[in-house]
């Protein structure tokens, strides 16, 4: 069973990330997907940016923390769920574009 675990046994947190902000938390599900939050990030207090690898990547802008954190988290399940579908056998490419385009439609900028 996968679980999510800090990315590159947290290294990354205190670092700047891909928004030149500075990663609070960074979470990586198996080898499948990846999430990150930063705070002073360039365009907005607090990114959060995340992808399922191979797929699609995705980037969300907050000026509360208490929202971010709490993005952060139903993001997380919805990565997580992505990944786990497609490790059926029975899922198509095009079964994961459809489910990349609910999480970006759920989930927008």
């Amino acid at each position: 069973m996968l679980t999510w675990s800090a990315y590159n046994g947290g290294e990354t947190g205190g670092k700047p990330g891909s928004e030149n902000g500075v990663i609070v938390d960074d979470e990586e599900y198996g080898a499948g997907a990846r999430i990150t939050l930063e705070r002073d990030a360039e365009v907005a207090p607090f990114a959060i940016t995340c992808g399922r690898y191979g797929l699609f990547f995705h980037t969300r802008y907050f000026s509360r923390e208490d929202e971010a954190r709490s993005e952060y988290a139903e993001m997380k399940v919805e990565l997580a769920r992505m990944v786990d579908l497609s490790a059926s056998a029975e899922v198509s490419d095009g079964m994961m574009m459809e489910a990349a385009g609910r999480f970006v439609e759920r989930f927008p900028t």
